[in-house]
């Protein structure tokens, strides 16, 4: 157990390269577009998640969200001491683990492990939210895109209602505020996969349904204005 832990960390190692970083700064809708097409060279940490899923079982899910709380762990460390690059391991995690989002999902509805999927979302989501999209455009880019992941997989109500409570406001924010198409187009995604997975109850979540309600009213009319789909 022990090696495979060893095995599944060294999976989120595998930060954005300077090219990456280089290529989505001067057009973000290209982030948009390798997201889609699989493109990038984490691809291949993915595949090897889902075979270590595959080959060992439950052990192989629990080595897998132990080695994301590691990684996620010293990431923070990282931005403690003062890492300008602190969110690049962060991102690389949250890329890996929403990889293989089902199996994690299926395992924490049958029976929870050492760590808690929920738990583990919300205290990331939670700290990341706060670090400003601006500054770390591609680590939001990648918490939207792995609330997304979350949202569509048939994930427990109380792990979606965790996320709603984490990304609602900052989510809706972007939307309306944003003027970058690749970063509303994110968001917008993220947002519209909290609806689809947290349907009717999603009113209910914020304690107040009308105020909820007024936000995806805003977001669909300025996601309209910017040709942009949602829902």
């Amino acid at each position: 157990m022990y090696g495979l832990h060893q095995n599944t960390t060294s999976l989120y190692s595998l930060p954005l390269t300077e090219q990456q970083v280089h290529a989505w700064s001067m057009d973000a809708n290209q982030y948009v577009a390798d997201e889609d097409e699989n493109t990038y060279s984490c691809v291949s940490g993915s595949l090897l998640l889902e075979e270590i899923v595959i080959s060992c079982g439950i052990k192989g899910v629990y080595a897998i969200l132990n080695a994301a709380k590691q990684r996620l762990d010293e990431s923070q460390q990282q931005r403690v001491k003062g890492s300008v690059d602190w969110w690049r391991m962060r991102e690389a995690t949250l890329f890996a683990v929403s990889s293989v989002s089902e199996q994690l999902l299926e395992v924490e509805v049958s029976r929870p492990s050492g760590v808690n999927l929920g738990n583990l979302l919300e205290q990331t989501f939670t700290k990341d939210m706060a670090a400003g999209v601006h500054e770390f455009p591609f680590l939001y880019a990648r918490m939207f895109s792995s609330i997304a992941k979350f949202s569509t997989v048939n994930a427990p109500t109380d792990v979606v209602k965790v996320i709603y409570e984490v990304c609602f406001d900052p989510v809706v924010r972007t939307v309306l505020q944003s003027d970058d198409h690749g970063e509303m187009q994110n968001a917008t995604q993220c947002l519209a996969a909290l609806v689809s997975c947290g349907k009717q109850q999603l009113l209910t979540w914020g304690g107040d349904p009308g105020y909820t309600m007024i936000c995806l009213l805003d977001v669909a009319s300025r996601s309209r204005k910017f040709r942009i789909r949602f829902c």
